[in-house]
């Protein structure tokens, strides 16, 4: 927490002492030329050290700046330059974490008056430091404070900075997704489980290798802050481990404990061409309840997809083609589905040759059949597909099947992104198998809708359909097919 929560006490603090007063701090001295990064820490530090009263118990809080890692680096500086200085009395930079991860309660931010008296023993700092790096029009200004807690008295010592090389460019992506989590982390009081969820073009499920560029930069920037997040293991995806969560901090909770609300991170991002600026959004929400617990947003330029190889889109097709399908798949998103109805992809990306499975979850008892839609616009039923299979498509309710029982589906051309329709009926229904042929993504809904839903307890006597017959959930997902590695 020793940037995420506290530097919000201090800049609080801060702020009402110099509104209070209404004068500005009491003393401002910059420096007369621009100096390099660990030089002009090195003077401010000595500045603060000759100014600030000798045995004070002094607290490095936090460094705002437009990336992370350098945020870290100037206030661990800091900390070790005026600790050397051997004037102070230095609150440890990992004792804000302890502290801070014990005593406040998730969502809430209430803190008891035992607890209060707690921090102001752990912490109870004479003097706070705190600043802030800016850059503009390629200079890098540097601002730091030293703020006393009772009286408000406040020193500034600004300085024009000549950053590392490694912080001298511009924001790189890597930079990015890093600060985005860092923006999310200082919504949270303790420490709270999270799962990394989905990476996917907004309002799909659709993945891409923007997706796969993205997922494990946020994962280890999430694992960089352990005293705000939990990264659990992928087992604890899908509905029974996730409810089994929900359940144990509940009763954390109910017995006198302070347990976070587990949660799941994940991203969304438009369809966007080559060359195109791409924005992110990430969310990170309670598994409990759907409560949004913290977003951050942040743009990967045209430039940096194209360094990258990345991209928006799924391979083989462009953005209009991927806007059809999108809007021909709308009516399966489940928004309208009389229970819940989920399904979980293995994984996003598979190659040639490899074997496609995924796990289905229904919360009521259900019969269901699976319909492929590949990258050519085919539609083909993949389940069921013969009688052994109409004898294994009921799931019962809260059950989650392994589809397939056993590694059949071979995958391999055409390339690109394929999409799982799960349709679920709450009586036994009987598909006619038909031969794939391609179809345009404005027939889709038809293709589907056509596709054998009959009534089996009022059939004419010719065996045929009597009448269509809608799903009472329906849900998909999509994965990418890429050419043997």
């Amino acid at each position: 927490m020793k940037k995420i929560m506290l530097v919000f006490i201090a800049g609080s603090l801060f702020c009402f002492l110099s509104c209070a007063t209404g004068s500005p701090p009491a003393s401002e001295t910059s420096l007369e030329k621009p100096v390099e990064l660990s030089a002009a820490i090195t003077q401010i530090a000595k500045y603060f050290a000759e100014n600030i009263p000798q045995g004070a118990k002094l607290a490095v809080t936090g460094i705002e700046a437009d990336r992370p890692g350098l945020s870290d680096y100037i206030a661990e500086e800091f900390q070790h330059r005026l600790q050397e200085s051997r004037r102070f009395t230095m609150i440890g930079r990992e004792t804000h974490d302890t502290v801070m991860r014990e005593l406040f309660f998730q969502n809430s931010g209430e803190v008891s008056a035992d607890s209060r008296k707690k921090i102001g023993e752990a912490l109870g700092p004479d003097t706070i430091v705190y600043g802030q790096l800016r850059t503009a029009d390629g200079a890098s200004r540097l601002v730091m404070y030293a703020t006393e807690v009772e009286s408000g008295k406040s020193l500034l010592r600004p300085a024009i900075v000549i950053l590392p090389p490694q912080w001298s460019g511009p924001p790189s992506a890597a930079d990015k997704i890093d600060r985005a989590v860092a923006e999310i982390g200082r919504k949270l009081y303790m420490q709270t489980p999270v799962i990394m969820g989905s990476v996917s073009l907004s309002g799909t499920t659709a993945s891409t290798s923007l997706s796969d560029y993205l997922r494990p930069r946020l994962t280890g920037a999430m694992q960089k802050r352990g005293s705000l997040f939990r990264v659990l293991d992928e087992k604890n995806a899908g509905p029974q481990a996730e409810a089994q969560l929900v359940s144990q901090a509940r009763a954390a909770r109910a017995s006198g404990g302070s347990a976070a609300a587990p949660a799941r991170l994940s991203g969304e991002f438009p369809a966007r061409s080559e060359g195109e600026d791409v924005p992110v959004t990430l969310s990170l929400t309670a598994l409990e309840n759907g409560e949004l617990l913290g977003s951050a947003e942040f743009t990967i330029s045209g430039k940096e997809m194209a360094e990258a190889r990345l991209s928006a889109l799924p391979p083989n097709t462009t953005r209009e083609k991927f806007e059809a399908k999108k809007k021909a798949l709308a009516e399966y998103s489940g928004k309208n589905n009389a229970f819940v109805l989920r399904v979980m992809p293995d994984q996003a990306i598979y190659h040639e040759g490899d074997f496609l499975s995924f796990s289905i979850y229904s919360e009521a008892d259900c019969y269901f059949q699976i319909v492929s839609y590949d990258a050519e616009d085919n539609v083909g039923l993949m389940f069921p597909a013969n009688a052994r299979d109409w004898e294994k498509n009921r799931i019962r309710a809260g059950e989650t099947r392994r589809i397939p029982d056993t590694p059949r589906y071979l995958l391999g051309p055409p390339f690109g992104q394929e999409y799982i329709i799960v349709m679920a009926y709450r009586d036994q229904i009987q598909v006619k198998a038909e031969r794939p042929g391609p179809v345009s993504p404005q027939a889709i809904l038809m293709q589907l809708n056509l596709k054998g839903f009959v009534d089996l307890e009022n059939p004419d006597n010719t065996g045929k359909p009597v009448k269509n017959v809608p799903p009472a959930a329906t849900t998909y997902f999509s994965y990418t097919i890429l050419q043997k590695r």
